[in-house]
C-alpha cells in the first residue's frame, strides 16, 4: 500500500490489482494535488474503510480476489457518501448496468489518457462543490427551523408525526424524540373540547389537498396546563393539488395574546364601571338614607311591626354594597420591584396550610423554578394569592384536591389554581369578580382583580369539566412609567 501527499482536502482510494496502473493513477492524482491511498487488494481496501473516510474511490472492475462491483457495493454500504469511479479494460453493457445499480457516478475505460482522467476529476470536483453547497443550505435551513420559537411539524394522514422541531420542548414540554415515538402524540396534545374540530379540519385538508389553513385551538402542555395555539399551514409546491399524504405547518403560542385580549375587554368594562359608579353610588345613597330614616321612625312609632326591622336590615346591606363599590374605585399606590412568583405562592399557601389540613383538602404544588422573576408589588401579589386561596378553600370539601402550578410564557408568568372537585359543582357565576357580589367574602376577588390590573396583570377563570381554574397572568417586564392601568 502506498500513500501520496496532497494539497486538496479530499482523500481518494485507488484499488487495482495491476501495480503499474495503480502507480499511474496515483501519479496523476498527485499532479492534481490530491492525497491518494493506493492498494492492490480489495480485502485491504475494505480494512482501510474502518479508519479512513474516502470521498472518491477508483476501482478496477475485474480483480481476482473480489470483483470491483462487489467491492464498490460494500464500500457504498459502509460509506454511502463515497463516490465510485470504475476502471475497466473490458467495458460491456452488463458492466455499465451493474455499475449504475451500485451507484457509480463515472466510468473510465482503460487505457485512458490524462485529459480523460482530468475531465473525470473536474466532474467529481463540481459534484463535490454542489454537494457542499447543498449540505450548507440544509444545515442553514435546519438551524433556522430548529431556532424558530414556533413549533414546526409534518403530520401524516394517520395524525402521526413525521417531523417536529425543537420548539416542541419549550412550548409543550416534550422532546422531539418523545413526540415522534408516540403515534398518538399530536392527538393527545389537543384539548379534548377542541379535538374533534381540529382533527376534522385536518382530515378535510388532507382529503381535498387544500393545505392552506389557519385555526386556533388549545393544546395540553406536558405538565397539564393549557397553551393557546394558532396552527397555520405551510403550503406545498404548486401543482400538487390532489389528496395529500401529509401536511406541514407551524404552531404559534398565542397564550399571551389571548390573555392580553381578555385583559383589554375587562379593562373596557371596568372603565365604564368607573365612569358611572360614582354617580350611581351617590344616587343610591340618598334614597337609602331617607328610607332608613323613615324605617327608624316607623319602628319607634309601631314597635310591634316587624317590617321596619326588615327594611333597616336591607338598607344596611345595600349600604355595604355601595361602600364596597366606592372603595373599589379608590386609587391604589403600587411599589414595583422584581419578585419571585414561586416564593410568594409558597408564602400565601403557608398562611392557609393549617386550614387546609383541618378541612381535609389535599394540595399539589408544581412550581417552575426556571421561571423568571416578575416586576410587581410583592405585598399586593401576596394579597391577591391569599384572596384567591381563601375563596377556593370556601368552595372545597374534604378529600378534594387543589393543584397549584407556575409556568412561564414569552411575556408573562402564570399561576394556575385548579380546584379538582369530586362532586358535581355549579358552573362559575358571571358575577364572581364583580364588586357588587353580595357575598362579601367572595367579593375580595374583585379587589384582587383590580390590584392585578393596576400592576398590568390579569385574573381570569374557566370551567374545565368538573375542574374550576383560576389563572393569574403576571408581566415579566416593568410597566413603562405612566402606562399603569387606572382601572
Amino acid at each position: 500500500m502506498a500513500e501520496i501527499s496532497h494539497t486538496h482536502e479530499a482523500i481518494i482510494l485507488v484499488v487495482d490489482d495491476d501495480p503499474e496502473i495503480s502507480r499511474v493513477v496515483g501519479d496523476m492524482l498527485q499532479q492534481e494535488g490530491y492525497f491518494a491511498t493506493i492498494t492492490n487488494s480489495p480485502t485491504q481496501a475494505l480494512s482501510l474503510l474502518d479508519s479512513i473516510q474516502f470521498e472518491l474511490a477508483f476501482v478496477d472492475i475485474k480483480m481476482p480476489q473480489m470483483s470491483g462491483l462487489e467491492l464498490a457495493a460494500r464500500i457504498k454500504e459502509r460509506h454511502p457518501q463515497t463516490e465510485i469511479v470504475f476502471m475497466t479494460g473490458h467495458a460491456t453493457f452488463d458492466n455499465a448496468l451493474q455499475a449504475i445499480k451500485v451507484g457509480a457516478y463515472d466510468y473510465l475505460r482503460k487505457p485512458f489518457n490524462l485529459d480523460e482522467f482530468q475531465f473525470c476529476l473536474r466532474r467529481f470536483e463540481k459534484r463535490r462543490e454542489l454537494k457542499r453547497l447543498l449540505d450548507q443550505a440544509e444545515r442553514r435551513y435546519y438551524h433556522l427551523v430548529q431556532n424558530i420559537p414556533s413549533l414546526i411539524f409534518v403530520i401524516r394522514k394517520d395524525f402521526s408525526l413525521e417531523f417536529v422541531s425543537h420548539a416542541c420542548r419549550k412550548m409543550l414540554g416534550y422532546s422531539p424524540e418523545e413526540a415522534l415515538n408516540d403515534p398518538e402524540w399530536f392527538i393527545k396534545r389537543i384539548h379534548p373540547p377542541d379535538r374533534k374540530r381540529v382533527l376534522d379540519f385536518f382530515s378535510q385538508a388532507l382529503r381535498s389537498g387544500s393545505t392552506q389553513f389557519s385555526l386556533e385551538c388549545r393544546l395540553i402542555h406536558g405538565d397539564g396546563h393549557l397553551v393557546h395555539g394558532l396552527i397555520k399551514s405551510i403550503p406545498r409546491e404548486s401543482g400538487d393539488e390532489e389528496s395529500a399524504e401529509w401536511l406541514q405547518g407551524i404552531i404559534v403560542d398565542i397564550t399571551d395574546r389571548i390573555f392580553l385580549e381578555k385583559a383589554e375587554v375587562q379593562k373596557q368594562k371596568l372603565k365604564i364601571l368607573r365612569e358611572v359608579a360614582s354617580d350611581v353610588a351617590h344616587e343610591i345613597r340618598n334614597p337609602l338614607v331617607s328610607i332608613g330614616g323613615f324605617a327608624k321612625r316607623m319602628q319607634a312609632k309601631f314597635p310591634e311591626v316587624s317590617e321596619g326591622e326588615i327594611i333597616l336590615r336591607e338598607c344596611e346591606r345595600l349600604e355595604n354594597i355601595v361602600r364596597r363599590m366606592t372603595g373599589y374605585l379608590q386609587p391604589v399606590a403600587v411599589s414595583y420591584q422584581a419578585c419571585s412568583v414561586n416564593r410568594i405562592v409558597e408564602k400565601s399557601l403557608s398562611r392557609v396550610f393549617d386550614d387546609m389540613g383541618l378541612s381535609g383538602i389535599r394540595s399539589e404544588l408544581n412550581l417552575d423554578e426556571s421561571m423568571a422573576d416578575v416586576y410587581m408589588d410583592p405585598d399586593m401579589l401576596l394579597q391577591v394569592f391569599s384572596d384567591v386561596l381563601g375563596n377556593i378553600l370556601r368552595e372545597m370539601e374534604k378529600g378534594e384536591t387543589l393543584s397549584i402550578r407556575t409556568y412561564g410564557g414569552e411575556e408573562n408568568g402564570y399561576v394556575e389554581f385548579r380546584l379538582r372537585f369530586r362532586r358535581e359543582h355549579s358552573r362559575i357565576e358571571k358575577e364572581l369578580l364583580s364588586p357588587f357580589d353580595p357575598d362579601e367574602e367572595r367579593g375580595n376577588l374583585a379587589l384582587s382583580y383590580k390590584l392585578l390590573r393596576k400592576m398590568g396583570g390579569l385574573l381570569s377563570f374557566a370551567q374545565e369539566g368538573a375542574d374550576r381554574v383560576f389563572t393569574v397572568a403576571l408581566p415579566k417586564n416593568p410597566i413603562p412609567e405612566g402606562e399603569e392601568s387606572t382601572d
